[in-house]
């Protein structure tokens, strides 16, 4: 996906001839058809429907799940002749991409070869060609990043407000404080982010009812106390705010080994010290990763697994969902979440924390407290 996300309406296409004009491809090529052949077809986008529920494309039908309006809607801006060109620079770009599905990759490549080796009707191929350029160019081409991210923005929304900032640094502060606190004991404590994310949650819900819609207009916005319900972009800048800054550097183990009198004794190691070359550690690294943004960010490719947990889980908290019908269970990913989060809380604590405690002493000994044979093959 290239470019920046833009508000959808349904029905309102945007032309992507208008900033990507560069797709043209003026070679003649075998199996290609003309743009007006591909208006002409009657009923595109109930073709393409039927097409998707029909099974006959089984790599695309994750599409009926999270709703392919938006990408009929797109897929009536291109042509086939930049239909052809977006696989042929997807096959060169995704060749050694080992998240890119080869199943995929080698149908592409087979209608690149035309429609003769395609094995199918006209209209089919049309379709095919215009459903795989348009899920590459305006959406993605990784099942996992669809099921999550969408590629659309709704403008609207509210993202920077004061509440947001004060839960991202007021959790920021509790989460360091603890982890900062509890890193060098035994047993330790550690509030992790996604721990930190879940507490967001009802937080935000709780300012969402008791704070007032009062506020200031700073440059002709207005910015409120209450612009409105907690929403996905409120706690996604909350998350990543947490995410970066309550945990412990690694600077901080080094500080103990040069300062205690155990180890090095060094008495000159104060707290602006500390302070300052904590900071310039973390900056060197942000700064890295700005400036190799353009390779390890901006390319489709570069799909970070890691970071897909957290934005589903932020998804089905905030985002609404209905529940469907999926191999015969029905069940909304809200409902599912504390359904998960109450097994395994059961599931890991009882054992691991209640049950562990039993190790410690001679607990069957309750039976028989006088008896000396029970004790002695206990402790064996």
């Amino acid at each position: 996906m290239k470019g920046e996300l833009r508000e959808y309406v349904a029905g309102q296409v945007h032309d992507p001839n208008a900033v990507a004009s560069s797709n043209e491809v003026p070679k003649e090529k075998e199996g290609i058809v003309s743009v007006q052949e591909v208006v002409n077809i009657p009923n595109l986008r109930e073709m393409a429907m039927q097409r998707l529920k029909g099974g006959m494309r089984k790599d695309l039908e994750d599409l009926l799940n999270i709703g392919p309006d938006y990408l009929f809607d797109m897929m009536s801006t291109l042509s086939v002749d930049e239909a052809l060109h977006v696989l042929e620079e997807a096959v060169d770009y995704h060749s050694d991409d080992p998240n890119f599905s080869s199943d995929t990759l080698r149908i592409i490549t087979i209608m690149l070869k035309g429609e003769e080796a395609y094995g199918t009707d006209h209209e089919s191929y049309i379709l095919d060609v215009l459903l795989e350029a348009t899920l590459i160019k305006f959406q993605s081409p990784y099942r996992e990043v669809r099921a999550i991210c969408d590629p659309t923005d709704a403008l609207s929304t509210p993202v920077e407000t004061i509440r947001a900032y004060f839960l991202g640094i007021l959790w920021v502060a509790i989460g360091s404080f603890i982890n900062e606190l509890f890193n060098f004991r035994q047993p330790s404590l550690k509030l992790r982010s996604t721990t930190l994310q879940i507490l967001l949650y009802p937080c935000g819900r709780l300012l969402e009812k008791f704070l007032p819609d009062k506020g200031i207009t700073l440059f002709g916005v207005r910015h409120s106390l209450n612009p409105g319900p907690w929403n996905y972009k409120e706690q996604m800048l909350a998350t990543l705010m947490v995410n970066v800054g309550s945990g412990s550097t690694n600077f901080m183990s080094y500080v103990l080994t040069i300062k205690l009198k155990l180890f090095f004794n060094q008495t000159w190691v104060t707290f602006g010290f500390i302070f300052l070359l904590n900071f310039s550690t973390q900056f060197m690294g942000f700064g890295l990763a700005g400036i190799l943004r353009r390779w390890v960010v901006y390319p489709s490719k570069a799909v970070w697994p890691s970071l897909l947990p957290t934005l589903m889980l932020n998804r089905t908290l905030l985002l609404p969902e209905t529940g469907r019908n999926i191999h015969g269970w029905t069940i909304s990913k809200y409902k599912f979440f504390f359904i998960c989060l109450g097994a395994s809380l059961l599931y890991f604590f009882i054992p691991g924390y209640t049950f562990t405690a039993l190790s410690t002493f001679n607990w069957m000994t309750w039976i028989a407290p006088q008896h000396k044979v029970l004790a002695i093959v206990n402790r064996l």
